[in-house]
């Protein structure tokens, strides 16, 4: 462990200050712009004033730094196990950007799909970097509740968080918002489970 008395290396808070610059200059031009193609390097870092080799030092490439800009401020969820199943995935809608009412936080996940249709490799990027990681905790609940005999020992754990992600998108994306969302959430996963048992 570093001796208290140790200096801080010299340059590193500038560094986090110009990483934050960068990462908020590409949220501004993501909420700015409809066309994925004004999201540039030169305007992210003509926008933060940040020179383009401060950006490469943190990102390979204009994917992963757009990647980065729209998974900012979000956490990886926690899912709880409260013993039932159908209450726990429900609640995990709960507190997403798909509800509440602040406009930037609709519009930011609105570039989301945008940017991702429009760049595959985006989409890869963003996949790997960010969205499997948030995914982990729903395959784990769905593993534990497998474990513990809820569910049948043979079923299909992936299949299972996919049909629950597209009802998530379809209540929340699809459907006008009349406070029902996650009341069918919850009826959809107590239909997998008995279509699983």
């Amino acid at each position: 462990m570093p001796d208290e008395q140790t200096p801080r290396r010299p340059g590193r808070p500038r560094e986090e200050s110009a990483e934050r610059a960068l990462l908020e200059a590409t949220v501004e031009l993501l909420l700015e712009h409809d066309d994925p193609g004004k999201v540039t390097i030169t305007a992210v870092t003509e926008r933060a004033g940040v020179a383009r080799a401060t950006l490469y030092r943190r990102w390979d490439s204009r994917e992963e730094l757009i990647a980065a800009a729209l998974d900012v401020e979000r956490e990886v969820p926690r899912v709880p196990d409260t013993g039932d199943l159908a209450a726990d995935l429900t609640s995990w809608y709960g507190p997403t950007e798909f509800s509440g009412d602040d406009p930037a936080v609709h519009r930011l996940f609105r570039a989301r799909l945008v940017q991702a249709v429009n760049n595959p490799e985006l989409r890869r990027v963003y996949w790997e970097n960010h969205v499997r990681i948030r995914r982990e905790p729903l395959l784990e609940r769905v593993r534990a509740e497998v474990a513990r005999g809820g569910l049948p020992s043979g079923t299909d754990v992936e299949a299972f968080v996919e049909l629950l992600s597209g009802v998530g998108y379809y209540q929340f994306l699809v459907r006008p918002d009349d406070g029902l969302g996650l009341d069918r959430i919850h009826r959809a996963v107590r239909l997998l489970m008995s279509a699983a048992s």
